[in-house]
């Protein structure tokens, strides 16, 4: 399957590339999502070495199963996984629908959100609504902004994953 088409941007000298939020099955039986949901229940499951129980919400686990931190939030289908040789991040965007979605990174930062407008009633008296929802990730490395990926399962879990750059450094020695 090819990438998905990403639009480049350049602000401040700081490259910025727009993902294109691409459309997956459900969250629970696309393959796509599959490591992920393995991570994530990993997660879940106690810290026997120092007997942390990482299924608290915005409760980090320490270095185990090839990851260096891992952050589960509010939702049961909502952490941050920062391994190795990837990154990921899985979101809760239920009630948003697809085309109000962005996701946009940088190498140090992930921004997700939404924008939602609407207009309630007509003429002189319609009301403008501008809804914004706003989420930063800083990553703890740099990341490989070309090897960024966004994906939205059918049942509204947003899903970004890539490498980091001194990764892709390495595989082309």
């Amino acid at each position: 399957m090819s990438q998905p088409t990403k639009v480049n941007q350049v602000t401040k000298d700081i490259k910025v590339i727009d993902l294109i939020v691409e459309q997956r099955g459900q969250f629970d039986e696309d393959e796509k999502f599959e490591k992920v949901r393995e991570n994530i229940q990993k997660s879940k499951e106690p810290n026997e070495k120092d007997g942390q129980d990482v299924n608290e919400t915005t409760q980090v686990a320490t270095k185990s199963n090839n990851t260096e931190e891992a952050t589960t939030l509010g939702s049961p289908n909502e952490a941050i996984f920062f391994n190795d040789d990837i990154y990921e991040i899985v979101a809760d965007f239920k009630a948003i629908p697809r085309d109000e979605i962005y996701c946009r990174v940088s190498e140090g930062c992930v921004e997700v959100g939404a924008i939602h407008k609407e207009t309630q009633g007509v003429g002189p008296k319609a009301r403008h609504l501008d809804l914004q929802l706003t989420r930063l990730y800083q990553t703890p490395r740099a990341i490989n902004i070309n090897d960024s990926f966004c994906y939205l399962s059918g049942d509204g879990i947003l899903f970004i994953t890539g490498s980091y750059k001194e990764q892709m450094m390495s595989q082309q020695k």
